[in-house]
């Protein structure tokens, strides 16, 4: 008994000692192997950002065409080549409007952004193909359309779970602040409430997105070498064999996506008083941004391929 009671705490050490070893301490190589070749693929960030403005151009292009018609062109062009931007006419002219706004040009606007959405899956799984171990040569958009159906069914599948989780945090969140908050004389339970409540969903949603991001990488990475069942194996694997290092990484990747999307929007905040200069810079920021994002998703791809790879 004393044995066993004295050889407890070293077993314990040693095996803290080997999870450590094994989840955490590979962390900072990977994620410098990951800014590298995420950097050497911009190319890609460069693809989807400028897909990301055709559309949002397509998106606006309907409701641009509408305000010239309702507002009279000679009015309308007459604001926009003033040498400062109206932004107060524009809101008055969209108020005026808004009761006459076609519906059908709602819905031309809402099918760019689903033509978005479906191209960027579309060209997501040849770009996560790019980053994946080859043991034969790939061909970018055979890889493309053999993984769009998968990634789709995978992002359709996070938006429900993402629904499902907001409606349970809805209704459960009710009652729970309305049982904390009774009878309550200051406030600062009510302020905590809504802090808990806050971080709560922010982790839930969080947490949905690093599960299922995961599963779209690994429905790429071993689809040559592999079944489903075994795609599925191999991303559940990531979460039992390398714990840390899984979550370690995506959790990199989000505050660098913090950092950088911070620093551009605080850049953004800056650029005053709205002329044509401005707005032109405004513009040429907010696809920075746009390219910044992509980018910062491209060093998770490369981080989570890499991982992959380690999974028996």
């Amino acid at each position: 008994m004393n044995r066993g009671r004295l050889a407890f705490p070293p077993v314990a050490l040693l095996t803290l000692h080997r999870v450590s070893v094994k989840c955490f301490l590979m962390l900072p190589a990977l994620l410098s192997d990951s800014l590298r070749r995420a950097t050497s693929g911009a190319k890609w960030a460069l693809l989807l950002t400028l897909v990301n403005l055709g559309l949002s151009v397509l998106a606006l292009l309907p409701v641009i065409l509408w305000l010239s018609a309702v507002n009279s062109a000679s009015l309308f062009a007459e604001r926009l080549l003033k040498d400062t931007l109206d932004i107060e006419w524009l809101f008055v002219a969209l108020r005026i409007g808004k009761s006459a706004f076609p519906i059908r040009l709602a819905i031309t606007s809402g099918l760019a952004l689903l033509i978005g959405y479906l191209i960027i899956t579309f060209l997501s799984g040849g770009i996560i193909a790019t980053f994946a171990p080859r043991e034969a040569p790939r061909a970018f958009w055979a890889d493309c359309r053999r993984y769009a159906l998968p990634l789709l069914a995978a992002g359709l599948l996070t938006g429900l779970l993402l629904a499902i989780a907001g409606g349970v945090l809805v209704l459960s969140w009710g009652p729970l602040y309305s049982l904390v908050t009774e009878n309550q004389t200051t406030p600062w339970r009510a302020d905590l409430m809504q802090w808990l409540g806050l971080g709560t969903g922010l982790a839930m949603f969080w947490s949905i997105h690093l599960v299922m991001d995961y599963l779209k990488l690994a429905l790429v990475v071993h689809a040559p070498q592999r079944s489903w069942k075994g795609r599925l194996r191999a991303w559940w694997g990531l979460f039992v064999h390398r714990p840390g290092t899984t979550i370690g990484l995506y959790l990199a990747t989000t505050l660098l996506w913090l950092l950088v999307i911070g620093s551009l929007l605080w850049l953004m905040g800056q650029v005053t008083p709205v002329t044509w200069f401005s707005a032109a810079l405004l513009v040429l920021l907010s696809q920075m941004l746009v390219f910044a994002r992509h980018w910062v998703r491209l060093v998770f791809i490369a981080g989570g391929c890499r991982l992959l790879e380690t999974v028996p």
